[in-house]
């Protein structure tokens, strides 16, 4: 599999910057990695936070809890959200794997074109 196959296929398929540190782009792939990381990081605790209005939403009522009572809570709770910062998180979830892929595509295209050395191309013969 060519490097930058492999590149594209790991920061677009399972975590952005994956194929930066595979192609030995260590710096660029933790970047990658922290701005997905830490946007996911946002989006759970907000998640959290909202979950748990609606908890105490559903908790102050005092009564037998039902479905109905669960939804018209949480449809509440949806409304206050001040939700811009779940989208800028995702927006930036979604730039950074975008960009992660095309930049580990380019990096692995760019070692593929490169002419091997005839250090590296005779240690590769007698591996064979």
């Amino acid at each position: 599999m060519s490097k930058s196959l492999k590149g594209l296929l790991l920061s677009g398929l399972v975590l952005p910057g994956l194929g930066q540190m595979v192609l030995k782009r260590y710096l660029r792939g933790l970047i990658f990695m922290g701005i997905t990381i830490g946007a996911l990081v946002v989006i759970i605790v907000q998640g959290t936070q909202d979950a748990l209005k609606i908890l105490e939403t559903v908790n102050s009522d005092q009564m037998a809890v039902g479905f109905d009572q669960i939804a018209n809570a949480t449809d509440q709770a949806m409304a206050d959200i001040s939700s811009p910062l779940y989208r800028y998180a995702l927006m930036l979830i979604v730039l950074a794997w975008v960009v992660a892929a095309v930049d580990a595509f380019l990096i692995g295209r760019k070692m593929d074109g490169q002419p091997r050395t005839p250090s590296s191309h005779s240690a590769g013969l007698k591996g064979e």
